[in-house]
């Protein structure tokens, strides 16, 4: 399979939008296991929002209509 966008271009439009830029080939099973290692280490370095973190869920809350019409 011949490649759409080449690698020195993706390399740029990553760094213009100040992005890291990774490629994985799930066929070849190559870069896989990094990708997700790399995405991992973002997420827990995020710091939680106190105000949007809620201990525990609600199982019983009934969802809101939107404009009294009923789903589906």
């Amino acid at each position: 399979m011949s490649r759409i966008v080449s690698t020195a271009e993706a390399e740029k439009f990553a760094k213009s939008k100040k992005l890291d830029y990774l490629e994985a080939s799930a066929k070849e099973n190559e870069g896989v296991h990094e990708i997700f290692y790399h995405l991992t280490k973002i997420a827990l370095k995020k710091k939680p929002n106190p105000k949007e973190q809620k201990d525990e869920v609600d199982l019983n809350e009934k969802k809101k209509k939107k404009n009294g019409k009923k789903c589906c």
